[in-house]
């Protein structure tokens, strides 16, 4: 009898030992947004700035069609992936080291793109990464400039943001990354955080005016452009790059996996 218990502890332990789910290695990412402006012609100096602080993935806005056909050749060595959407009013890119498949692209009814959802085949793991450009906020559908534009624009923010959330599996690593055209506390980029549990990347490590009035006597700005990521992440660092000739700065943030199971 005792032997006949032995034995099954020891088989007990044996199948506890093949069943346990090991512990993937925290791996490290750096994400990069950056809105190139969609009349800038420092194709140099662009690619200077996408270059800096050797991302591993970049999200880009008001990417013309010259631009995208330009930049694509001139970055394929370090960015052998590249997507590129464009709606009615602006166009979004997506240049990673790894392929990437595209999952939903959420146009609003105003013309802009409040997601462009991709995932990026890391080796490690699937990342959703969902590149953002959202409606401006004194911008009419005209493009008449209105400071009674505002209240729609952020009713808009806050319902596409919501579509946009609909593409997504919040189970899995998750990072959004743009020109969200609104402030921390604007409705989208709150309704992420507070109610969708996501997190500033940037904030925390850097405060810094992300959108600049070129051509202003004075420096006049604010922080439009944000990276959040999901709790599987945390920012290990983050900066905004003040560099470029587009009215917005390049914004970077390496993220790094928090300890997991398979």
């Amino acid at each position: 009898m005792r032997a006949i218990v032995l034995a099954a502890l020891a088989l007990t332990a044996c199948t506890g030992a093949e069943s346990a789910t090991p512990e993937l290695a925290p791996y490290r990412i750096t994400v990069m947004t950056y809105n190139i402006h969609v009349d800038n012609r420092d194709v140099e100096g662009t690619v200077a700035a996408i270059r800096t602080n050797d991302a591993d993935v970049v999200c880009l806005q008001e990417v013309a069609p010259a631009a995208a056909a330009v930049l694509r050749p001139l970055l394929r060595d370090t960015y052998p992936h590249m997507l590129v959407r464009r709606s009615r009013y602006s166009a979004v890119a997506i240049l990673s080291r790894y392929p990437l498949t595209p999952r939903a692209f959420v146009e609003s009814s105003s013309g802009w793109v409040p997601g462009f959802v991709v995932s990026v085949a890391h080796p490690a793991e699937a990342i959703q990464v969902v590149g953002v450009h959202m409606k401006p906020l004194f911008l009419t559908d005209d493009f008449e400039t209105s400071l009674l534009e505002m209240p729609r624009s952020f009713r808009l923010h806050a319902s596409v943001i919501r579509d946009v959330w609909s593409h997504v599996d919040p189970s899995r690593p998750l990072v959004f990354a743009g020109d969200f055209n609104e402030g921390s506390r604007g409705p989208a980029v709150r309704w992420l955080i507070e109610d969708r549990g996501m997190r500033h990347a940037v904030r925390p490590f850097d405060r810094s005016i992300t959108w600049r009035l070129v051509g202003a006597p004075t420096r006049i700005g604010t922080c439009l452009d944000h990276i959040l990521h999901s709790p599987h992440y945390e920012s290990r660092g983050a900066a905004v790059l003040q560099i470029g000739a587009s009215d917005h700065f390049p914004v970077v943030a390496t993220l790094k996996r928090v300890p997991r199971t398979r």
